[in-house]
């Protein structure tokens, strides 16, 4: 998956935080937290990078 391998993926946190990058902004990153907390349904676009960090 986009660079990673399945073992990396694996031991990575479920907020998808290894796939930020400079362009993924400050809400997008709350709102999925916010939806991983509450256990809640939620739809939005967000960026997430690869491993090399190129989009």
């Amino acid at each position: 998956m986009i660079g990673y391998g399945r073992v990396e993926i694996m031991h990575k946190s479920g907020s998808c935080a290894c796939f930020y990058g400079e362009h993924t902004t400050q809400d997008m990153r709350e709102k999925l937290i916010n939806a991983l907390d509450n256990k809640t349904l939620d739809q939005f676009e967000m960026l997430l990078y690869k491993k090399n960090t190129l989009i």
